[in-house]
């Protein structure tokens, strides 16, 4: 496929599919068409973050910045308590390192069409969210189901 506009197209597509024909096939409840959903097109965007140019890889620094500030926010404001000036300074920064720095390693050190494009890194992938969801006590069924979405894409 090409770019990642045509992986988005195919993994909403796929997600949509898939998640019907599960909650139908499977008799699952119907909060898991969302999860897949969102799963496969996570998954769609993953061939092209190699891209230094593509929207993929914006997109995700983009998010694991504010997702990263948030939870750095949220420790420092419940859990150290300091002043408000010492919590705006800290999680500006983690964005900053997360969006600029992190982004710009992960570019130096990826080439396009590399192991994001392999089987492989579908396998590695799968299992590792598969590994996290069952350590963060999510049960068995749930944790196949949102991996191999997130694979699938």
């Amino acid at each position: 496929m090409a770019g990642y506009k045509a992986h988005l197209a195919a993994g909403m597509g796929v997600g949509f599919a898939g998640g019907l024909w599960l909650i139908f096939s499977a008799s699952l409840s119907l909060i898991y068409l969302p999860i897949i959903f969102i799963a496969t097109i996570v998954g769609s965007f993953l061939p092209d973050l190699d891209s230094d140019s593509g929207r993929p890889i914006q997109i995700l620094f983009l998010t694991i910045g504010i997702i990263a500030s948030f939870l750095g926010c949220y420790y420092l404001v419940i859990i150290i308590e300091p002043g408000m000036l010492y919590v705006v300074l800290a999680t500006s920064s983690i964005f900053v390192i997360v969006n600029f720095v992190l982004k710009r390693l992960f570019m130096r050190y990826t080439v396009h069409r590399g192991i994001f494009h392999s089987l492989v890194a579908v396998v590695i992938l799968t299992l590792s969210v598969n590994s996290l969801l069952l350590s963060l006590d999510l049960n068995l069924f749930d944790s196949i189901i949102i991996s191999s979405a997130l694979g699938t894409g």
